[in-house]
C-alpha cells in the first residue's frame, strides 16, 4: 500500500464498515480503467451511498494528506 496510514484506514474502516475496503483484488478491479495507461491500483476503495459519505471520505483523506480519486459505478444495462 502507498500512503494510507493505519489510523486512517482504521477511521474509514469505523464509518463505513463494509462500504471500505483494502482487499488487494478490489483495489486492482478499481485501479484498472479502459485506457492504455499503467494500472494504478488505490490504497483503497470507500463505497460512497451519498454526498454526506462523500464529503465525509474527502474529509478524512484531506486532514491526513491523503489524495482521493472519485470513480463512477459502472453503467448498468437496462435491458434494452
Amino acid at each position: 500500500m502507498g500512503i494510507l496510514s493505519a489510523e486512517l484506514s482504521g477511521q474509514l474502516q469505523a464509518r463505513f464498515g463494509d462500504r471500505f475496503s483494502i482487499s488487494q483484488a478490489l483495489r486492482e478491479q478499481h485501479g484498472r480503467g479502459e485506457s492504455h495507461h499503467t494500472l494504478a491500483i488505490p490504497d483503497a476503495v470507500v463505497f460512497a451511498q451519498s454526498t454526506d459519505d462523500v464529503a465525509e471520505t474527502v474529509r478524512l483523506c484531506a486532514a491526513a494528506g491523503v489524495p482521493v480519486i472519485a470513480s463512477a459505478p459502472e453503467p448498468r444495462s437496462r435491458g434494452t
